[in-house]
């Protein structure tokens, strides 16, 4: 392939996409997103963990069917989101029941609390919930369970802030 095709493609594309709104150039956090999904769940389990042990707690990334193990019962499934480029957050993948199960009724994935981590360019909410008992209620489904909203704010009522950061 010619190498001004793929010059002038690149070009085109650069004219027809719309720039975000979000601009990560500066995040401290930049690094972590660029590095692609499974490192930003990664540092979402591992932000979680740290907050435990910084709260005194016991806490332990397990990635079974359950992220963090804290205090030996706690079995919390973290989702971690960076904001995109239109100023949302979408958590996907929240899952009941174990991935190779399509039609949702086969054994239930074990985790009791949902955590939710929030990442801006400059700074991060950590949010927490027990397991909503009718998920259908509190997400939508797109192939699993899935949250895809503005802000924190819009939570339902049963959730709390565990944690806030902000690097200015």
């Amino acid at each position: 392939m010619n190498c001004k095709v793929v010059t002038e493609a690149i070009q085109a594309v650069k004219d027809e996409v719309r720039k975000g709104k979000i601009n990560w150039d500066g995040s401290p956090f930049r690094e972590v997103k660029d590095l692609g999904k499974n490192s930003v769940a990664a540092f979402g389990e591992h932000l979680y963990d740290q907050q435990q042990k910084r709260m005194g707690l016991k806490s332990k990334v397990v990635r079974r069917e359950h992220d963090v193990l804290v205090s030996g019962n706690k079995k919390v499934e973290v989702k971690t989101a960076f904001q995109n480029k239109s100023g949302r957050f979408f958590f996907n993948q929240i899952r009941y029941h174990l991935p190779n199960d399509h039609d949702r009724a086969g054994q239930e994935k074990d985790w009791d609390t949902l955590a939710f981590v929030f990442v801006k360019p400059y700074g991060i909410e950590i949010w927490e919930t027990p397991r909503p008992k009718n998920p259908e209620h509190h997400f939508n489904w797109n192939n699993d369970y899935s949250w895809n909203r503005k802000d924190s704010h819009l939570l339902q009522p049963n959730w709390r802030k565990i944690y806030e950061y902000s690097h200015e």
